[in-house]
């Protein structure tokens, strides 16, 4: 589910622990950080940049790029570098699940944007590195501040560290 529902989840005691893409900073929650992942751009195979390895973000000029939805963490990120960089991409379409973005690359509609760790090799896609990786997604572990030092939890701690 969304970041939204996995905390719901936890809230109500549905999940004991949850990980994921940024930081919630909530009195009633345990966060620890577990992983920092560049974010990558994927495009179809005959994209003109699906030739490169490695782009500048300056190249994303007037691209079609198709991103998340507002709350995404992914979104945010890159919507920060391209405002670093003064980059205004096409955003043509808002998306609301990776796997809907991944259709809409393989028709063609433009650029992909994910989590290096999300993405999943595909014959009809090229990943693309955006050089000096000016975008990133910090993955946290969460759990209950009450259940912290649960077996279970503890035992899942210890797993990760």
């Amino acid at each position: 589910g969304n970041s939204q529902q996995v905390l719901h989840d936890l809230e109500n005691y549905s999940t004991d622990v949850a990980v994921l893409a940024g930081l919630y900073e909530r009195p009633e929650l345990v966060a620890r950080e577990y992983a920092r992942h560049s974010i990558i751009l994927f495009a179809h195979v005959d994209h003109p940049l699906a030739q490169r390895e490695q782009i500048d973000i300056a190249a994303l000029h007037n691209q079609a790029l198709l991103l998340r939805e507002r709350g995404s963490t992914t979104r945010a990120a890159m919507e920060k570098a391209l405002a670093a960089a003064s980059v205004k991409p096409q955003l043509n379409l808002e998306i609301g699940s990776r796997e809907a973005i991944r259709e809409a690359v393989a028709r063609g509609l433009g650029i992909g944007a994910v989590s290096e760790a999300e993405f999943i090799p595909d014959a009809r896609f090229r990943p693309i590195r955006i050089a000096g990786d000016p975008a990133s997604t910090t993955t946290y572990v969460y759990c209950m501040k009450e259940r912290s030092d649960s077996l279970l939890v503890r035992s899942f701690w210890d797993a990760i560290d």
